[in-house]
């Protein structure tokens, strides 16, 4: 009864597994969190003395994905060039607020960031998220083998 009363709420609200993890996970808050020093909001040349020139990957109505020199990917928004999500993967070196990087452990995230987060799977891959309902951002850690193999965090109204 109750898993049929989520499905049905999801399907009139347009809301996909990444929101409805919004809703039902405990706020972790984030209050200094970045990747290799870029904040969420940081406008896209902000980042250009540390992180390089960019490189455009990708493009829609509303946001346009870049590759920084460094390999951290972002997206900005179209109008304000506004980062709203931060991606690193591969070989990056890059770390988070509070020091993971990629190849670290799950019990490392989990002992950095805490206990509350959700778990979800894409593309073959194991991920544990991290929200803070205040400033509405999310960060993503995707796993092979309980290692970290990328890092995302964005808004939340990023899909």
């Amino acid at each position: 009864m109750i898993v049929s009363l989520i499905y049905i709420v999801c399907i009139r609200f347009d809301i996909g597994p990444r929101s409805l993890h919004y809703y039902i996970t405990r706020s972790t808050p984030l209050p200094f969190e970045e990747i290799g020093g870029i904040k969420l909001g940081t406008i896209l040349d902000e980042a250009a003395p540390i992180h390089g020139q960019t490189q455009i990957k990708d493009e829609t109505d509303s946001f346009v994905y870049y590759e920084y020199d460094s390999g951290v990917e972002v997206a900005a928004l179209k109008s304000t060039k506004e980062i709203v999500r931060i991606r690193i993967e591969g070989q990056d070196n890059q770390t988070t607020g509070k020091g993971i990087a990629l190849g670290a452990g799950l019990r490392e995230v989990k002992k950095r960031y805490g206990k509350n987060y959700y778990k979800r799977s894409e593309q073959g891959a194991d991920i544990i998220g991290y929200i803070d309902k205040r400033k509405k951002t999310t960060l993503e850690f995707w796993l092979y083998e309980n290692k970290v193999t990328l890092i995302r965090y964005d808004v939340k109204t990023m899909n």
